[in-house]
């Protein structure tokens, strides 16, 4: 599961590098600059919820506990992945 994690992390960091440099362009309008902020939000949430997974594990938190920020990641990372097939 770690090294799905790291690769996951991967791809949601290049979403935030691709799409923070096209609302930084100015180029963006309407809903497809909607669109676009959408994915950088759900983004950046899993990467926190990553960042949460790993001081959960670190910290010997309960196994349920790192399970919900494992669900939280994963609801994150389908939210970020279909709003983006829609550009």
């Amino acid at each position: 599961m770690e090294n799905d994690y790291a690769k996951l992390k991967t791809n949601m960091e290049a979403f935030i590098a691709l799409y923070e440099t096209a609302l930084q362009s100015g180029l963006l309008d309407g809903e497809k600059k909607f669109f676009v902020e959408a994915v950088l939000y759900f983004a950046k949430q899993s990467l926190q919820h990553v960042t949460n997974s790993e001081n959960a594990k670190k910290y010997n938190r309960p196994k349920e506990e790192i399970e919900n920020i494992d669900k939280k990641f994963a609801y994150c990372r389908l939210a970020a992945t279909v709003i983006n097939s829609k550009l």
